[in-house]
């Protein structure tokens, strides 16, 4: 029997995650006049299935009366997914939101970026956590070094 070593999936032994910046628009900038970073955590598994299973909606089945089916509402998910992982702006903040004239992240969202700002938001998220195995390698060597 080949004993293949484990160690390296305990959860000590595991890199952790980091946050991850972006610069979602041009129109919020600091003292110097730089555009201001958002910045985005990695949510777990977990996170992102009670995410998911918040955002499932019953919808009925054209042509079968009284008959259901199950779908993900994508435009919440991804919002959930965004709001969820944000941690600079605080979109919970009760502050930022007065300041909005708006409750709640989803709406602080809306609010906050124009159209085309939220799209580009969306394409930079999708991309800040999609794991290749390039990325990966690059960070085994990065924590190697």
């Amino acid at each position: 029997m080949n004993a293949q070593n484990f160690s390296a999936f305990l959860a000590q032994n595991a890199l952790k995650e980091t946050t991850k910046k972006i610069i979602v628009s041009d129109r919020f900038k600091d003292a110097d006049g730089n555009p201001m970073d958002w910045e985005f955590k990695s949510l777990s598994a977990g996170e992102d299935s009670a995410i998911r299973k918040s955002c499932m909606r019953q919808i009925p089945v054209p042509g079968r009366k009284g008959q259901f089916m199950t779908s993900v509402d994508s435009e919440e998910y991804q919002k959930e997914l965004i709001c969820k992982s944000c941690v600079f702006p605080p979109l919970d903040n009760a502050e930022l939101q007065e300041s909005y004239k708006v409750y709640g992240a989803h709406e602080l969202l809306d609010a906050m970026l124009t159209a085309g700002e939220y799209l580009n938001l969306v394409q930079e998220f999708t991309n800040l956590f999609t794991v290749t195995r390039t990325s990966m390698d690059d960070k085994v060597e990065e924590a190697k070094n």
